[in-house]
């Protein structure tokens, strides 16, 4: 396995590792080794951060989230954006409003250990801090961020602590100060940093861990001891756990053998510098990049080396525990085992078995349907259902009034019903033809087809009808295979089946009709094509299906009974 690899070969032998069930290293393979590292926003993941069943999780927290308010603007509690949790009548912090309530999340999923890693540097990205770095009385770090000094950061993590306390197993003062912040007298702050956490901590809350800073490798891989040095000089320790980000040397590695080096070196260094053999070392966040800048690893490397960071990296004698960063919501670089859409990679797979002691069998770690949840609602016909973007939905029915009603999921949470009126005898049917556009259509009551649209830039269009007439008891069905582009199928009162168009373009648009399978010509924007018998009887509704560009595939049950097909390209 160590023997090096070049060429094409390495993509071959990648994918090949990739479908392998990795062999478990020394860190517990219960759910208490292997763990997740996320920046906040797990409530978003929630039904695949339970699947994955991590009993350690480990988060970021701002130095100053104890006292920065989570709603800058408001003074009031009850207040639209202010909340008063702790009902001391001022608008609630960062660390009640926003940290404590996830990780009361993350306990009622299964989780029994939480590492708050506190990040010191690069404050403005958080809310509510737009002055100057010199009028905060801290530092400039030379990258348009501040940082604190110790002695500011100190009163800052004292309330952070106070407030957060028992809610958390193991603290840590800084985030990769090796790696985000400038300037050679970096690792005294970073120094500064674990000897006002460890005060803080054993005062506001002694049963705590203490970890040593997150530490970053080295691009080159060389050791870090440069860095390490001054910071122990400097009085800095590792408390409890030296804790290490070991990004490049996995990333970079084409081996199993050199995923694991940097990761050693830091080991020898971090037990010659504490006089203990095999000192304890969390890897408190790592990432295979599935692709990072604009390079394209793929997911068969990213599982290769999730397969490496669990067999190779998680063997070392030191290495006690592994979070992996992160779950997915997608962004730059990438190191998700999911899809932005939702879906599961296989590294997914390799890290859930992983959690579940080897066991890639595991119901958790196979494809599965959700549960049934009830969202309310009181519905007289069946449900339609667009997005117009991953996490993003939009659900539709007739209401028991008869009007066309809708609810929506934002990747988080349902909204409430509403009502978006017109007069429906039939399912409504939907489609988004791009981001932040649905179309809706209807047997109206008169049995004309009937269509209003949403575009989030303009709001909902009033209700049109677009004419002929359906049979009774039947729905439309509609679909899209470009942006800009409708196709609408009914089933008409005579039983012969129609179509309808909508091209969205400008100037002459190339359209269709089917009545001799020809092409024709129709002129104008924004303009509705004519409605185009389709020269077959049925006797049910049409069923349309896109699977490329310009490409549709239609279904219908025939006077005999026998399904009907006919495709378009």
């Amino acid at each position: 396995m160590s023997k090096q690899l070049t060429g094409p070969l390495i993509a071959g032998w990648l994918a090949a590792i990739a479908v392998a069930a990795p062999s478990l290293g020394a860190v517990p393979s219960n759910g208490s080794g292997y763990g997740i590292a996320e920046d906040s926003g797990i409530d978003q993941l929630q039904a695949r951060f339970e699947r994955l069943a991590p009993k350690v999780l480990r988060i970021q927290v701002p130095w100053d989230a104890g006292f920065v308010r989570a709603a800058p603007g408001g003074t009031t509690p009850g207040a639209s954006g202010c909340d008063d949790r702790d009902h001391d009548g001022w608008c609630d912090d960062r660390a009640t409003a926003e940290f404590r309530p996830i990780l009361e999340h993350a306990r009622d999923t299964g989780v029994q250990h939480v590492t708050v890693a506190i990040r010191g540097n690069d404050w403005e990205v958080y809310p509510g801090r737009n002055v100057s770095c010199a009028a905060a009385g801290e530092e400039d770090s030379g990258t348009g961020n501040c940082y604190p000094s110790p002695a500011v950061y100190r009163g800052g993590v004292t309330e952070t602590v106070r407030k957060l306390a028992g809610l958390v197993d193991a603290w840590g003062p800084a985030n990769e100060p090796n790696l985000s912040w400038p300037g050679p007298g970096d690792a005294g702050v970073a120094a500064g940093y674990f000897l006002a956490l460890r005060d803080v901590k054993d005062l506001g809350d002694p049963t705590a861990l203490l970890t040593s800073p997150d530490f970053h490798d080295r691009s080159d891989l060389a050791p870090i001891s440069g860095y390490v040095d001054a910071y122990w000089d400097a009085g800095g320790r590792f408390g409890d756990v030296a804790a290490l980000h070991p990004y490049y040397g996995l990333n970079k590695a084409t081996t199993a053998s050199q995923a694991k080096q940097t990761t050693a070196d830091f080991s020898a260094l971090v037990s010659d510098k504490t006089g203990i053999p095999d000192f304890p070392v969390w890897i408190t966040e790592i990432g295979s990049y599935k692709h990072k800048s604009g390079s394209e690893h793929g997911t068969a490397t990213q599982d290769a080396r999730v397969s490496w960071l669990i067999g190779e990296v998680g063997a070392l004698p030191a290495v006690q525990r592994i979070y992996y960063y992160n779950i997915g919501l997608g962004g730059d670089p990438d190191t998700g085992l999911l899809e932005p859409s939702g879906s599961p990679r296989p590294a997914w797979h390799t890290w859930c078995t992983a959690t579940h002691g080897g066991n890639a069998a595991h119901p958790d770690c196979q494809a599965s349907w959700s549960s049934w949840e009830t969202l309310g609602g009181s519905l007289s016909s069946d449900p339609a259902v667009a997005s117009w973007a991953p996490r993003q939905l939009h659900v539709f029915a007739r209401g028991d009034d008869g009007t066309l009603v809708h609810t929506s999921f934002d990747g988080t949470r349902w909204s409430g019903w509403e009502s978006l009126g017109g007069e429906l005898s039939s399912a409504p049917a939907a489609v988004a033809w791009g981001p932040g556009h649905i179309d809706v259509f209807a047997r109206g009551a008169d049995g004309a087809l009937v269509h209003r649209w949403f575009d989030s830039g303009v709001g909902w269009s009033a209700w049109e009808s677009l004419g002929n007439a359906l049979a009774p008891g039947s729905r439309p069905i509609v679909s899209s295979s470009e942006a800009g582009q409708l196709d609408v199928y009914v089933h008409g009162a005579d039983n012969d089946l129609r179509h309808l168009s909508y091209r969205n373009g400008v100037g002459w648009r190339l359209g269709r009709t089917e009545e001799a399978d020809q092409l024709r010509w129709y002129p104008g924007a924004f303009d509705w094509l004519p409605w185009a018998p389709l020269p077959d009887a049925a006797t049910s509704d049409p069923a349309v299906a896109v699977w490329d560009t310009g490409r549709l595939d239609m279904f219908a049950r025939g006077a005999d009974g026998r399904l009907m097909h006919r495709s378009y390209e």
